[in-house]
């Protein structure tokens, strides 16, 4: 039991290091992109999160962003957005965000302007093939032209399949950053550039529309 418990607790040292990763890596490439697409001249940069949660990612990336950019956060849940608006509210960007509850189909008309750069940071491992192109299908209407998604990979690295199941009682859906990449590009995107974080676990990808 005892060798149990410390596999476990290794395990999970792991896995919190590779989430802490994955936040960084996620975070500092959205406040990139945003800086990018801000940097066109288009007007404020408007960035759209799915499964938002309470949105630490994209609160991380705007901090980090010009003040004029601002995101709407939209989960079919909104028990974590009481908590969301006070943790962008002690950062100074409470008038920055936007929180919805819904799916990518259900907020179509708030998104105005259309979103430039969207976050799908730990969704698709819970998602099948059909729902993550249902979602991206969604996502490509709703794009500005040119507009970059951020997404992620898992991979079973360190026993992370095991730990989960195990202890937390979640079932992942295990793809490579191809596979995932290959289904983002039946709805148009591409150009994608994978990056691990590093642990090996999480690779965070940047996809862009190009309408192919």
């Amino acid at each position: 039991p005892t060798q149990i418990a410390n596999k476990f607790l290794v395990n999970g040292g792991a896995m919190s290091m590779a989430l802490r990763n994955r936040r960084l890596l996620a975070g500092g490439l959205l406040a990139k992109l945003i800086e990018q697409a801000d940097s066109a001249g288009d007007g404020a940069v408007h960035a759209l999160c799915l499964g938002a949660g309470p949105g630490r990612i994209i609160i991380d990336a705007l901090l980090e962003s010009p003040d004029s950019s601002h995101a709407t956060l939209v989960d079919i849940s909104s028990d974590a957005f009481d908590y969301g608006r006070e943790l962008a509210e002690s950062y100074g960007l409470g008038e920055r965000v936007k929180y919805v509850k819904g799916d990518v189909g259900d907020v179509k008309e708030v998104l105005d302007p259309p979103p430039v750069v969207v976050k799908m940071i730990g969704i698709c491992e819970y998602l099948t093939d059909e729902q993550i192109l249902d979602i991206v299908n969604s996502l490509s209407d709703v794009m500005a032209p040119g507009g970059s998604v951020v997404f992620n990979s898992i991979s079973t690295a360190h026993g992370t399949d095991r730990f989960f199941r195990r202890v937390m009682g979640l079932h992942m859906i295990h793809r490579s950053p191809e596979q995932l990449s290959a289904l983002f590009a039946q709805a148009g995107f591409g150009d994608f550039v994978s990056i691990p974080e590093p642990l090996g676990v999480y690779h965070v990808i940047v996809g862009r529309l190009t309408g192919n």
